[in-house]
């Protein structure tokens, strides 16, 4: 499923409570998916005048996560993050005021496919707050992967003030080291 919102309308997806490889993408107008759950493999990307309104939502394994323009993206209900699968998420904040809040995140596995990347960018200005995870971990040993941490610009920000354990188990070099 690809969803699109560009002008000031509304979509509703009142029974939709799992989708996966999906890709929500809101520049303007209103989103609500008021049941949906679990999102794998997929992206929430809101940017401009949008909202997004996802009280549920509390599996987001695999997803990209991306806002800019001065929005807020909270996502309460997720406590527990895992890479998993093929993809190479991002988590990104972009331009003043833009937050991605997730702040009940307590567990970031970023154990994801052979030869990819997981990214956490705050640029210009934006806040990405993961101020409770207390464990960043790659668990699956014998994989090139790694994590990508990235602040750059005035007052960018993440917040990992209780982070704790940071475990990268990939065994190769040669620019796979986590950063």
């Amino acid at each position: 499923l690809y969803s699109t919102l560009d002008g000031s309308g509304t979509l509703q997806f009142n029974k939709l409570a799992t989708a996966t490889t999906s890709q929500f993408t809101v520049t303007q107008g209103s989103l609500s998916l008021p049941a949906l759950t679990r999102l794998e493999q997929g992206a929430l990307t809101i940017s401009g005048g949008a909202t997004i309104s996802v009280p549920l939502l509390s599996n987001i394994n695999g997803s990209s996560l991306y806002v800019s323009g001065g929005q807020t993206l909270s996502l309460p209900a997720v406590t527990n993050y895992e890479g998993a699968g093929g993809s190479a998420p991002v988590f990104r904040a972009s331009g003043a005021g833009s937050v991605l809040d997730l702040s009940s995140l307590t567990n970031l596995d970023f154990s994801i496919a052979h030869a990819t990347n997981m990214t956490i960018d705050a640029q210009t200005g934006g806040r990405i707050d993961l101020s409770r995870v207390t464990q960043m971990s790659d668990t699956v040993a014998s994989a090139a992967r790694s994590l990508r941490l990235s602040s750059s610009g005035t007052n960018s920000q993440i917040d990992l003030s209780s982070l704790v354990n940071f475990l990268d188990n990939s065994t190769w070099s040669a620019g796979w080291n986590s950063s």
